[in-house]
């Protein structure tokens, strides 16, 4: 037999040689495949798993920031429930440093704050003032005027000169369009324009102003009205409640004074009483509550206790026609407020969970919660 020739059997072996390395490339090429597929499969794993980690960390700091928010209301329900107690130093009034809350020398942050666990969890008690800068503590409804109690003749005045004091046009027959939209009756006030629509009873919240605004400002643009509405409603939130009854002498803002003197300065008319008494008078009462350092809600801050006999230090830096004005304005305030705005914030994590209500601490021993917010 014929012997192969060398070239063919060199030939032949290289032939298997590169067969055998197109395997083992194959091989290492489905190999690298495999290995691709599962890093993807094991990062996607990995991904969906790191979700759900995060969606479960979330619905538990929720739920703690919730509850640490709930247990912030429930601790500024209790110092309210202890502020009227009869041992109580504050249970006669309520002020600006110390409303519905008997501070006991205490800061206010220590009161009304909680930090807890190298504090990723925490609780405030407190707002926002119409500066932007934050108050540690709560607010009383009877720093206001409240609106469902404006409809008689003789207070439509209030009206009035809240509309004036902010600077709103056509406050005659806007008074008389709000008072026409609160009252029972269906009868239609010199400037008003009674409707059917109207409610005819008194607000449930004080944003509910805000579709009576909408009705008066309506000329058939509808973003126009809602802007309009929404501008007024503004101006006069931090003025009207629907909630409280007589106004805190101690605790209302300067504007409220300038409305119920103004108001007082016309229905008295006595032409001795100037405007001017109006607004001279709220700054004296405003400036006799900061006390020595003129800075509200401080220590030092002067409070009247009784509305039959008021701080002989005040009275004495009255004029006589400034003097007239008070007497005649005392039944328009009390100096004990029973009505609270709570608002409370959670923290857990990254989670902020916040609460706003208005809190009667008069129902004993049931407390009432007449409004209540959650976001």
């Amino acid at each position: 037999m014929k012997k192969a020739p060398l070239c063919l059997k060199r030939r032949y072996h290289c032939f298997k040689y590169n067969s055998l390395l197109s395997r083992g490339g194959s091989v290492l090429i489905v190999g690298l495949w495999v290995l691709a597929i599962l890093s993807i499969f094991a990062v996607g794993l990995g991904h969906r798993a790191s979700i759900a980690l995060k969606l479960a960390r979330y619905q538990k700091d929720k739920l703690s920031a919730s509850f640490l928010a709930k247990g912030a209301f429930y601790k500024a329900a209790a110092l309210l429930g202890q502020d009227i107690k009869s041992d109580s130093p504050t249970k006669d009034y309520d002020a600006i440093a110390e409303c519905g809350v008997n501070m006991s020398g205490s800061s206010p942050q220590y009161i009304f704050s909680y930090s807890g666990e190298g504090k990723n969890k925490s609780f405030v008690i407190g707002y926002e003032d119409p500066g932007g800068n934050f108050i540690y503590g709560m607010r009383d409804e009877e720093s206001r005027l409240n609106m469902n109690k404006i409809i008689e003749p003789d207070k439509r005045i209030l009206w009035v000169e809240l509309f004036r004091l902010k600077g709103i046009a056509d406050v005659e027959r806007l008074a008389d369009t709000i008072i026409d939209w609160l009252d029972v009756d269906k009868d239609n006030r010199a400037g008003g324009i009674e409707s059917a629509i109207f409610k005819n009873e008194g607000f449930s919240v004080p944003e509910e102003l805000i579709i009576a605004l909408e009705y008066f400002y309506d000329t058939g643009d509808e973003k126009e009205r809602e802007a309009k509405a929404k501008e007024t409603f503004s101006m006069l939130k931090d003025l009207v409640t629907v909630y409280s009854g007589s106004v805190n002498i101690n605790t209302a803002s300067l504007d409220v004074f300038k409305v119920i003197f103004r108001a007082a300065v016309i229905s008295l008319n006595n032409p001795s009483l100037l405007s001017g008494y109006a607004d001279s008078l709220a700054e004296k009462i405003d400036n006799f509550r900061k006390g020595y350092d003129g800075l509200a809600g401080t220590s030092d801050d002067n409070v009247f206790i009784d509305m039959s006999s008021l701080a002989p230090e005040f009275l004495g830096n009255l004029g006589p026609e400034e003097a007239a004005l008070m007497d005649a304005s005392k039944d328009n305030f009390c100096v004990k407020s029973d009505i609270f705005r709570i608002s409370t914030c959670g923290y857990s994590g990254k989670v902020k969970k916040t609460i706003e209500c208005v809190y009667d601490r008069r129902q004993m021993p049931a407390k009432k919660i007449l409004y209540w917010h959650e976001s």
